[in-house]
């Protein structure tokens, strides 16, 4: 008798370390991806103001290229790239330590022991919306932050419920409920509409 393997369905989700010709083809689809280049939380605000579009991405060609890890995870279906989610040590991401947000959540909440590591930004195409993109991508960025060293992860998501008519392209850094889904709690959300939140990697 042959025993038949189930086979895996057609659409799941897969995540991968992300190598850049997949993350260049991925954000040349447009939205806000082709002009940011997920340099946003990498640069400060007078070096972002200084730098053009080609800029970025060339800066972030050069991060896959130079530094030990990549900057990032994507999800695949059907082999094809679909979606990103930016990871890295928070040290990686200057532009923290002038968020308002950040900087009132350390009047009201310590910084954890350990090293602490960031989700930022996600991208999923818009033919992959509402499948469970993201949420796949945030269990795998943290399982990678953590494979990696970390012992907890940051988020800095948006709360929908005050900010309802926030669109796609005001979402990059995921939603509250996303984050809530993926076992992170509330650290601080005393600026309207954002919330910062963590889990232990």
């Amino acid at each position: 008798m042959t025993t038949v393997e189930p086979q895996e369905p057609r659409n799941a989700i897969k995540t991968a370390p992300a190598h850049w010709e997949e993350v260049a083809r991925l954000f040349s689809l447009g939205g806000d991806a082709a002009g940011c280049w997920c340099q946003w939380f990498r640069l400060t605000s007078p070096e972002w103001r200084a730098m053009k579009v080609p800029q970025r991405k060339d800066l972030m060609r050069r991060q896959f290229a130079e530094e030990e890890r990549p900057p990032g995870l994507l999800a695949f279906v059907d082999g094809q790239a679909v979606g990103w989610a930016a990871v890295a040590p928070q040290d990686c991401y200057p532009r923290l330590d002038h968020l308002q947000l950040v900087q009132r959540s350390r009047k009201h909440a310590p910084t954890p022991e350990g090293e602490l590591w960031a989700v930022t930004c996600f991208v999923v195409a818009r033919t992959h919306r509402r499948q469970g993109v993201a949420g796949t991508l945030l269990d795998a960025a943290v399982g990678f932050a953590r494979e990696h060293g970390a012992d907890w992860v940051d988020g800095y998501p948006v709360d929908v419920a005050a900010r309802p008519k926030a669109t796609s392209s005001g979402l990059f850094h995921g939603t509250v409920s996303l984050f809530e889904q993926g076992g992170f709690e509330h650290v601080y959300d005393g600026v309207p509409g954002r919330a910062l939140m963590r889990r232990r990697a």
